[in-house]
């Protein structure tokens, strides 16, 4: 065996210089979780995880009855042929009130005219 094959103290003191203590190690585990903080955690992470999944099926549900935008689209376009069918009848409307009108003043002097003929008859 050669002496550089042998460990001194030196060689010791150097590594024991980088292990950890017994201080070291306490402080080490004070910090550490314990299994109370870890069921803790366990439990509060199903507790998000089930509100998760509540959100996530009311998202669902939420997608499912939403208008979408060939369903607004669709109303559109009915909409669109209901106001088109209402502006005519209203044209219509309008068209017939005139001739109406005119056929009232029409029949009132034809009423005169047949009443004054009756009274010169008579």
């Amino acid at each position: 065996m050669q002496n550089s094959d042998l460990v001194t103290k030196d060689d010791l003191k150097k590594e024991l210089e980088n292990v950890a203590t017994k201080d070291d190690l306490k402080e080490i585990r004070k910090e550490m979780a314990k299994k109370e903080d870890l069921d803790d955690l366990k439990e509060k992470f199903d507790k998000m995880l089930v509100r998760q999944i509540n959100s996530e099926s009311e998202t669902s549900d939420i997608k499912e009855n939403m208008m979408t935008k060939e369903d607004k689209n669709e109303i559109l376009t009915a909409i669109d042929g209901i106001t088109e069918k209402h502006k005519n009848f209203e044209t219509e409307k309008t068209a017939n009130q005139g001739a109406h009108d005119r056929m009232q003043k029409s029949i009132n002097k034809n009423s005169k005219r047949i009443t004054k003929l009756e009274l010169k008859t008579a």
